[in-house]
């Protein structure tokens, strides 16, 4: 019943499986890396920003306090520019210390062993808005020949058809030939005699009922696999739809807040000028500058979920594997 044939073709057809299952552990680990190498590039802008913040609230306090002793402004002026420098420092040990924790983080997805603190690493580019268009049904198509899980669930299938022939294979009957030939000698009384015999062996499994179970369940699972593959495909026309849908968001969000991000830098400028000259507010200081501290945070967190949305396209279509090149 070929039972040999498709014992090479089932192990051909596992030795596939393990390494696609190869491919989708080394896609995690490509996936992970690079959106810890952009989480690092966010928080570095940040700390820029924050940076820049805390020196321009440095320069203030020393103003204020000059405004203060000749008494230009009030105490509680004074204490305003206080407490929000406190918190400006406190934003920037915060974000230092996620930078040297995402840091391990990177060292360690790259394979290197930590053995105390790291450090921040120094990352060469900056987050940008990559030029970026997909179909749907290209998307779909390029799932289909190289997302592991697709290829996984498709091989399923024809692990289970050849388990399903091995299982029928077992049923037919099976015939065994045996020949052979015997010299026989002896000496007293002394004699010489050649033996020549043949045979033949047919078994067939009339009454092996389990057999016949074998092959129900073995068509159960290869149905059931049928299934698998075809939930698998609607997966991942959910995960494309979703990717392409966090891509087309998340670039709006970085036009929007790159336009807010030149308006508070501008706005905060204005404030300084005004505040220096003696005819603007504190409050309106302090509110300009947390603006546009804001306004970073929320350009850099678009251009992190727009890249991030870029990594999930890549890991859905299974062609993550890009970044290596």
């Amino acid at each position: 019943g070929n039972q040999v044939v498709n014992g090479v073709k089932l192990a051909e057809i596992r030795k596939s499986l393990q390494e696609d299952n190869l491919s989708l552990t080394r896609n995690e680990i490509i996936a992970n890396t690079v959106n810890t190498y952009n989480k690092l590039l966010q928080l570095a802008k940040l700390r820029e920003a924050s940076q820049a913040s805390v020196r321009a609230l440095e320069d203030q306090m020393k103003q204020s306090r000059l405004l203060y002793d000749v008494g230009r402004i009030a105490r509680v002026d004074l204490l305003k520019v206080d407490v929000q420098l406190a918190n400006e420092r406190q934003r920037l040990l915060s974000i230092d210390e996620a930078l040297e924790n995402l840091s391990g983080t990177l060292r360690y997805l790259m394979g290197e062993r930590i053995q105390g603190p790291t450090g921040i690493l120094a990352l060469s580019g900056t987050l940008a808005l990559q030029e970026f268009s997909a179909d749907f049904d290209k998307s779909l198509e390029t799932a289909r020949m190289k997302r592991p899980e697709y290829l996984i669930a498709a091989k399923g299938i024809a692990e289970a058809g050849v388990n399903r022939d091995i299982a029928k294979g077992k049923l037919l009957p099976t015939v065994g030939a045996i020949a052979g030939y015997l010299d026989t000698y002896g000496f007293n009384p002394s004699y010489s005699e050649a033996n020549w015999f043949t045979g033949v062996n047919v078994s067939i499994p009339i009454f092996d009922k389990s057999l016949y179970d074998d092959v129900v369940r073995e068509r159960i699972l290869e149905d059931k696999a049928g299934k698998r593959l075809t939930a698998v495909e609607n997966q991942i026309r959910v995960d494309i739809q979703s990717a392409l849908s966090s891509i087309r968001e998340s670039r709006n969000r970085v036009l929007t807040t790159a336009l807010a991000v030149e308006q508070a830098a501008e706005s905060f400028r204005i404030e300084q000028e005004k505040y220096k000259s003696g005819a603007g507010a504190v409050t309106d200081l302090l509110l300009a500058e947390a603006a546009f501290v804001n306004a970073v945070a929320n350009n850099t967190q678009a251009l992190f979920d727009y890249n991030a949305a870029l990594v999930a396209y890549r890991k859905v279509t299974g062609t993550l594997e890009d970044y290596l090149r």
